[in-house]
């Protein structure tokens, strides 16, 4: 059985190929990424594609929260991806923003603590890892995973808890995996 396409792409008439799936791009450097972020309505626009839909939202966290922490806030995490565009009905295109630095994720210590933290900075939760600084009890870390999901999440003040990972040493809170949560507050 084939799929039909939902959507082409093609050039000079001629098609280069048949979109029945998400559409991802890989766009470098944080400076594309506050671009994109600045020129998102004129894109929505120009392309003629929306934000993700109410319906895709729910899809998607009926999908996938079987694989994170009960605790996590599944459906506002995947609500708040402002990168994502809707293409057509059932197919996004969320870009995955690499930004300049290098990031190493310290081995995990295994040592899980829950925390409540403000978000003092969040437009690198777009980058992939997702970063975020964050304060606790008036110190500054960074708030950091490689859960693709989580894809532009935070938004500047909001107060949420996290069940993660503390590395003091460098001021990181890292959420490792799926049993790492984030609710919000």
């Amino acid at each position: 059985m084939s799929l039909s396409p939902i959507l082409k792409f093609e050039t000079f008439g001629k098609s280069i190929f048949d979109i029945i799936k998400d559409v991802d791009f890989i766009i470098y450097n944080e400076e594309n990424l506050k671009k994109y972020l600045d020129n998102k309505d004129y894109i929505n626009k120009k392309l003629n594609v929306t934000n993700i839909s109410k319906e895709h939202i729910e899809y998607q966290c009926n999908k996938f929260k079987k694989h994170f922490n009960d605790l996590s806030d599944m459906k506002k995490i995947i609500s708040r991806n402002i990168t994502g565009i809707q293409i057509s009905k059932g197919v996004l295109s969320t870009p995955r923003f690499i930004g300049d630095k290098t990031y190493s994720i310290p081995k995990d210590n295994n040592k899980r603590e829950i925390l409540k933290l403000e978000v003092i900075e969040s437009i690198n939760t777009s980058l992939i890892p997702r970063i975020a600084k964050v304060k606790l009890n008036n110190k500054i870390y960074e708030l950091i995973t490689p859960i693709w999901k989580y894809d532009s999440y935070l938004r500047d003040g909001d107060i949420i808890e996290v069940k993660g990972s503390r590395i003091e040493e460098s001021k990181q809170i890292i959420l490792y995996n799926y049993g790492d949560y984030i609710r919000f507050q």
